[in-house]
């Protein structure tokens, strides 16, 4: 409610009051209009205080953070499915491409080891490189890994295009809880950060429908397809909403 609103309830409870002193045997509903002027007030305050909270808890959703806000929200919501769309179906994925249970496991095994590698190896590369650069290049390489995975039944190239989709998956990871940390002032960073990887966790919910759904009536091909959908829009939002950050001081990347 506007000021002057306010004011004008007040001025109101101040006339019933005084009017009914002067005439207090013919002003008996006084006493109801003070009561519900008051409430009138304390309410319109209470909203305008509650409006002010939520608008300055969502600052990130307004210029001049409206635009990275949405691309990363759309980001994370796709990302999700490159990444869990792979690492959480290795095994049912390579049994589906036509590899025994007990050896599927033994690949998977194979295939996990190589995901605490795709964080060392960012120690060497992840600040000599441009951050969205690394990440659509990851996104890339899913893309081509994936792909190629659907179409092969060779053991060992099973494995190595495994951990390829496995290395890129982990430092896109990395890549992109640097980067879009960067993208906002230190004022609203954790609240904005933690809106746009909420759209992953969303996404997350959904993922492994949409993957199960596609691999029954299209194999591990449809799946592979699925995902590398997803990591086109990644490349594609990124590529070219995303602001570049490498020897740019966190002040002005943020403004």
């Amino acid at each position: 409610m506007p000021r002057a609103g306010a004011w004008q309830s007040v001025h109101l409870c101040l006339r019933a009051q005084v009017l009914r002193e002067r005439a207090p045997d013919s002003f008996e509903h006084a006493p109801v209009i003070v009561a519900v002027t008051a409430i009138i007030v304390f309410t319109d305050l209470a909203t305008a205080v509650l409006c002010g909270i939520v608008i300055s808890a969502l600052s990130f959703a307004w210029p001049p953070y409206r635009n990275r806000t949405l691309m990363l929200a759309i980001f994370n919501i796709f990302q999700t499915v490159g990444f869990y769309g792979f690492a959480n179906w290795v095994p049912t994925l390579l049994i589906k491409q036509g590899i025994t249970v007990t050896t599927s496991l033994a690949y998977s095994s194979i295939i996990a080891l190589a995901a605490p590698v795709g964080p060392i190896i960012g120690l060497f590369i992840a600040d000599r490189f441009e951050r969205k650069s690394v990440i659509v290049a990851m996104a890339a390489l899913i893309i081509v890994c994936g792909l190629w995975f659907s179409q092969t039944t060779a053991a060992v190239l099973l494995v190595c295009l495994g951990v390829g989709l496995t290395l890129g998956s982990n430092i896109m990871s990395y890549s992109y809880h640097a980067y879009q940390a960067e993208l906002f002032p230190t004022s609203i960073r954790a609240r904005a950060v933690g809106f746009v990887y909420s759209w992953s966790r969303f996404s997350a919910i959904f993922t492994a429908f949409f993957i199960a759904s596609v691999l029954k009536y299209f194999g591990s091909t449809g799946v592979f397809v699925f995902v590398a959908a997803a990591m086109a829009i990644v490349m594609l939002v990124i590529g070219v909403m995303g602001p570049r950050t490498r020897g740019i001081a966190l002040e002005e990347i943020s403004h």
